[in-house]
């Protein structure tokens, strides 16, 4: 099976606006919640960094040996680049779902009466 980078990304930062509104609700998790903006962001940024981080790591049983891979100095470019993506993707997901902005307008006056003419452009007429 191929993993597709674009699937993955935005299914990962799906799960993590996810788990960031789940703690924002948690009364035992008093570092997020509502109205912290900045913390939201930097849980955000933590989230993406772990969504993208190029960080591996091969346990040795026989030699009881924790070997890390770090990442090259262009690895660790790569890895910011896709540390934003997630986050712009994770910022997108975020405003348009959970920060919509409710839309309301009060009517000025009687409604303006409009038409189309035969050549079917929509005919608005100046106000008197």
């Amino acid at each position: 099976m191929d993993s597709n980078i674009v699937l993955t990304t935005i299914t990962s930062s799906a799960l993590f606006v996810l788990i960031i509104q789940w703690l924002k609700s948690s009364r035992w998790f008093p570092f997020l919640q509502h109205g912290q903006k900045l913390a939201s962001r930097i849980a955000s940024i933590l989230f993406a960094t772990a969504g993208s981080i190029g960080v591996g790591y091969v346990w040795n049983p026989a030699g009881r040996q924790l070997i890390l891979t770090l990442p090259t100095v262009w690895g660790a470019v790569v890895a910011l680049w896709h540390i934003a993506n997630h986050f712009a993707t994770q910022e997108i997901i975020y405003q348009g779902t959970i920060n919509k902005v409710s839309v309301t307008s009060k009517p000025m006056g009687a409604p303006m009466p409009v038409r189309v003419d035969e050549t079917g452009a929509v005919v608005i007429p100046a106000k008197p």
